[in-house]
């Protein structure tokens, strides 16, 4: 199957969304009980920071790469609302970062945890509706009617490696959006990916970086 930038779109939005659920079910829990034990704290921190930071290199890219290649064929303001709804997002967004940033740097949970959770909270109900949105004004006719499928590939893959340069570090991040997605998903992401990463390194020296997020993954 060749790279498509319509499904990459939609790939990523599956990887944001489950994350999204995962983090407030298990934030939740641990804003209840607490974490047990430091692994769980580390899996957890680095879980959330790696959806917050795509997200926000999520909307960048878009608003950078995407968006202005749309302008004269999507609507003006379908554009407009597009755009209109990152911006909802951002206040809470900052929030989100800013918690995570606190907790790396040593905060206890009583300072983050409660914050994180309510930023994600406003986030989540938005995200949807954006998704949505873009989803339904962003199809495959549009796209055709404005590039060709090479231009759309390489677009793709422009999008690809800003988010890899604006997310987490790619020992986390990369298992990360993997393993947000099920097995075809995940097979179509990793042919954006160098073998090396996928084949070697994630499962080897990078394995015990991520292993603390395994637990909240899919197998």
């Amino acid at each position: 199957m060749d790279d498509n930038l319509v499904d990459g779109l939609h790939r990523i939005h599956r990887v944001i969304t489950r994350a999204l659920a995962v983090a407030r079910v298990y934030g939740a829990v641990f804003s209840r009980e607490g974490f047990g034990d430091a692994r769980a704290r580390r899996g957890f921190l680095d879980y959330t920071r790696c959806l917050v930071l795509l997200l926000r290199a999520h909307h960048e890219g878009e608003e950078e790469l995407l968006f202005p290649r749309l302008v004269g064929a999507a609507s003006r303001g379908t554009l407009a609302e597009l755009e209109a709804q990152h911006r909802e997002l951002v206040a809470a967004l900052h929030d989100a970062v800013a918690a995570t940033e606190r907790a790396e740097a040593g905060q206890p949970e009583s300072e983050w945890v409660d914050e994180l959770m309510g930023a994600l909270s406003i986030i989540e109900p938005r995200w949807r509706v954006h998704i949505a949105l873009e989803q339904e004004t962003v199809t495959q006719a549009l796209l055709d009617g404005l590039m060709s499928r090479d231009e759309q590939v390489a677009l793709l893959r422009a999008l690809s490696e800003h988010g890899q340069k604006n997310g987490h570090v790619p020992e986390l991040a990369v298992p990360f959006a993997l393993y947000n997605l099920e097995a075809a998903d995940r097979a179509a992401l990793s042919r954006l990916m160098p073998p090396q990463v996928t084949h070697e390194l994630m499962p080897g020296p990078w394995r015990a970086q991520w292993a603390p997020m395994q637990r909240f993954l899919l197998g």
